[in-house]
């Protein structure tokens, strides 16, 4: 219900790896025959992939210096969630580190005008603080999806079943690689 960290470089970059559940042969044909940016354009049309985009910004998945899931004693915190490296003088630095909500900030701005107004009108990734928020929020559909901003529907008999991993390693944090400089 909080989304998951997959969805932002699928639609970022078309990165498929473990997005779509394809079998390796039509695997292998999408990126055959498809550019990264087709590829991402195509994920970005199956809105499925675009509700899984990660919810409550900072204060459910960290900033640059701190995120719920570091281990004591981590070097760099999973909170900068996307790493970008360039090559200058044949030397690898960073250039910039985003957090999550930067990297959703950072998709819609690059992303196509249809793409950015069908997240914007239709999903939200905020964090209501207060009592009077979460009343606004339910006459507001965009904001129905996201259980960080509107309550659960009064209704005593319903069940509600929570899923969820213990000790499977799950992709957290996205270095883009280096950019290298065109060769002579």
């Amino acid at each position: 219900m909080l989304g998951a960290a997959k969805g932002v470089p699928a639609v970022l970059s078309g990165e498929m790896k473990d997005t779509a559940q394809l079998n390796s042969f039509a695997v292998y044909g999408l990126e055959k025959f498809f550019s990264r940016e087709e590829r991402a354009e195509i994920l970005r049309a199956m809105p499925g992939i675009s509700s899984m985009l990660p919810k409550g910004g900072e204060a459910v998945w960290g900033n640059q210096t701190w995120a719920p899931d570091d281990e004591p004693g981590q070097q760099t915190s999973f909170g900068s969630f996307i790493k970008f490296t360039e090559v200058a003088n044949g030397t690898e630095h960073s250039s910039k580190n985003l957090t999550v909500s930067e990297s959703i900030d950072y998709l819609l701005k690059y992303s196509e005008d249809w793409y950015r107004d069908a997240v914007m009108g239709s999903y939200s990734h905020g964090v209501a603080t207060t009592r009077n928020e979460v009343e606004t929020n339910e006459k507001i559909p965009s904001k129905w999806v996201n259980p960080l901003e509107v309550r659960l529907p009064y209704a005593p008999s319903m069940k509600i079943y929570c899923f969820y991993g213990i000790g499977k390693p799950t992709e957290r944090r996205y270095i883009q690689p280096p950019l290298k400089p065109p060769s002579c």
